[in-house]
Formats: C-alpha cells, sequence, structure tokens
C-alpha cells in the first residue's frame, strides 16, 4: 500500500499500527474546514510541485521543493449524499503516495490563505492478509 514513509532517519507518526501523514489542501468552499473524518481518494496523477503551501500553510512545515501534486477527491461520508469535490493535495515527498490509496482526515488544522493543513491515515485492504 502507498504511504510509506522514504527515509527511515524522519520516519511518520504511529497510530494504531498505521500511518499518519501530513497534507495540505485548498479549503473546500463547500465545507471550509469542517472536513476531519472525509475520505481522500488518490487520483491518477501524483507529481513533484515546487508548490509555496508552507508559505501560506504552517502545518505544511516542509519545503517547497519537497513537495508533491496529487489529484484527489474529497468525500463527504458523513451525510448521506456522499457529495465530493476535485482538488489538489500537497504532500512532503518522504511521502509515498499512489493513485488509487485512500485515506481518512483524522485532524484538521486551518491555516491562513484559504489553505486547510490534513493529517491524513491510510485506510482500505492490508495486501499481507491471507486470502482464505
Amino acid at each position: 500500500m502507498g504511504f510509506s514513509g522514504r527515509a527511515a532517519a524522519d520516519p511518520e507518526p504511529q497510530v494504531e499500527g498505521r500511518i499518519v501523514a501530513p497534507g495540505a489542501v485548498p479549503t473546500p468552499a463547500r465545507w471550509g474546514t469542517d472536513i476531519a473524518g472525509f475520505f481522500v481518494h488518490i487520483g491518477p496523477r501524483v507529481d513533484p510541485a515546487a508548490a509555496q503551501v508552507s508559505d501560506q500553510c504552517a502545518f505544511a512545515d516542509w519545503r517547497p521543493s519537497e513537495t508533491r501534486q496529487c489529484d484527489v477527491v474529497l468525500i463527504n461520508r458523513l451525510d448521506e449524499s456522499s457529495a465530493s469535490v476535485r482538488l489538489p493535495l500537497y504532500v512532503p515527498d518522504r511521502i509515498d503516495v499512489n493513485a488509487g490509496d485512500l485515506f481518512i482526515v483524522n485532524r484538521v488544522h486551518p491555516c491562513e490563505s484559504g489553505y486547510t493543513g490534513i493529517e491524513l491515515e491510510q485506510i482500505g485492504a492490508d495486501p499481507s492478509l491471507p486470502s482464505q
């Protein structure tokens, strides 16, 4: 599964055996910063990007030259509508993000200038589980 740390000297924090990783998104107009519990589905494009997110979001404490941009779908799974919106997600390049990965937003950190810092936890099937 994606989202494994690249540098052993800089591991991501563990929560109940799962990796929690930082990210930042433009604050969605539809929900504002009230997106804890939403799903984040990684789209087909994951590219290096020299984004200046750290200048606009203190939570995004990695350098612009160490930023990767992913196209994602943010899904509101907390109401019956399951409404969604496409937007870019910015993560540090030490995080391995793959197309098709699914995450949940564990915590939200409001930022300046229209960004929201988010803590992501990967969810989904564990490929190391034995089959029947």
